[in-house]
């Protein structure tokens, strides 16, 4: 990068001496040719001058020669005012130049706009390596030192599983971050999970203290609870670790870090002997639904997803959703009381449920759009079996 500056500053310099250098030339040639066009205008006035009497010839002749001496001394003297007066002139707006162009470039190098153009380039090109990524976001940080700067660097190192930096990181977010911020909890949990992975996926004093400081700000932040369960599970206290785990299936709709986690309370239940009636199940009232459908007429495209709808009959709001992409059909889809994403109501507000199958696509949000495909009325809100749904498009 230094080298491809000094040559940029090279030619840059040499393209303003040169350009000096044209003008003064022009200047020159144009001084030479006023002085010879007054020369040959005087030769020709002198001559018919002689032509038609007004002069002798030795007047003539006498004209010509001082007129040869005096453009002879006058374009000396035009030469040695180009060598002399302005030599000073032309070498100080030469600098001047130099220096104005040269600065400018050089206060946009050291300001950083030119690394965030070349980045940005970089991004909207899709060439840009994941170290390019690390050494930008940590040029940003270092330079301008903002919460959101070390934020985004820490979880760029906990991408690339450097977990060790990515916790000096957000340790750097929480110190700039204000007290009162919203997003203070959010740093807070994932600083906490940056000394758990860096710690070897193993609960430390040090992480504790983390958690107990987000649980403080947000009581029912799922993935602060469930660091809390693993803290619990590592000191051997079981009953507390399926009761934070518990409570953090309840405040997390993300399906596979909550099977993760009902994982992780079953072996929990089975270290320290808790029985249903010593713990009851997070799970109260589950229904499985197996998505059927015609080869032959039904055709999944890259971008579909279906949404299954649990709905209590007359009303409009369901009480359970699940988003499941066609790839994920060949098993059945289980709706149970936590997948209450839209209503306050549960599976175990209920006797019996509707459940509907909506077509959508992957790129809305919106858990209320798509078309519906398939429908099952009056099923029963808590039940072992299988329940199968046939759709067509």
């Amino acid at each position: 990068m230094m080298t491809a500056w000094l040559v940029m500053a090279f030619i840059l310099v040499a393209s303003i001496v040169y350009l000096f250098m044209s003008v003064q030339k022009g200047q020159v040639r144009r001084s030479d040719v006023s002085s010879d066009t007054f020369d040959n205008v005087r030769r020709h006035e002198i001559q018919m001058e002689e032509e038609v009497g007004r002069l002798s010839h030795e007047e003539s002749a006498q004209l010509l020669r001082d007129l040869s001496s005096e453009t002879k001394r006058t374009q000396e003297q035009q030469r040695q005012t180009d060598i002399t007066e302005p030599r000073f002139t032309r070498i100080v707006l030469i600098a001047m130049a130099s220096f104005v162009i040269l600065g400018s470039v050089g206060l946009y190098q050291y300001l950083g706009y030119a690394k965030e153009v070349v980045f940005t380039e970089r991004l909207q090109a899709k060439t840009v390596t994941p170290q390019q990524v690390e050494s930008f976001l940590a040029y940003r940080s270092h330079r301008y030192n903002r919460p959101e700067d070390w934020y985004y660097e820490a979880n760029n190192y906990m991408k690339q599983g450097e977990f060790t930096k990515a916790e000096a990181s957000y340790l750097k977010t929480l110190a700039l971050l204000p007290e009162e911020s919203p997003d203070r909890v959010n740093v807070l949990v994932a600083y906490a999970q940056s000394i758990f992975y860096a710690n070897g996926n193993k609960s430390s004093p040090k992480m504790e203290k983390v958690v107990h400081e987000a649980l403080a700000l947000d009581p029912n932040q799922a993935t602060a609870l469930g660091l809390q369960g693993v803290a619990y599970f590592s000191s051997k206290d079981y009953k507390k670790a399926v009761i934070a785990w518990q409570n953090a299936v309840r405040h997390n709709h993300n399906i596979a870090e909550r099977n993760t986690l009902l994982s992780a309370i079953m072996k929990a239940r089975e270290e320290g002997d808790i029985s249903y009636r010593d713990i009851p199940s997070v799970i109260t009232n589950a229904i499985a639904i197996k998505i059927e459908w015609d080869p032959n007429k039904v055709t999944w495209h890259d971008d579909d997803t279906l949404l299954v709808y649990a709905r209590i009959p007359g009303q409009k709001v369901p009480i359970a959703i699940r988003k499941i992409s066609p790839q994920a059909l060949n098993k059945p889809i289980i709706l149970t009381n936590l997948d209450n994403l839209m209503s306050t109501q549960t599976l175990a507000s209920t006797k019996k449920v509707d459940v509907f199958v909506k077509l959508s696509s992957i790129h809305s949000s919106d858990l209320t759009k798509g078309r519906v495909i398939g429908i099952r009325r009056a099923l029963p809100s808590n039940s072992e079996s299988i329940y199968s749904i046939k759709v067509s498009l």
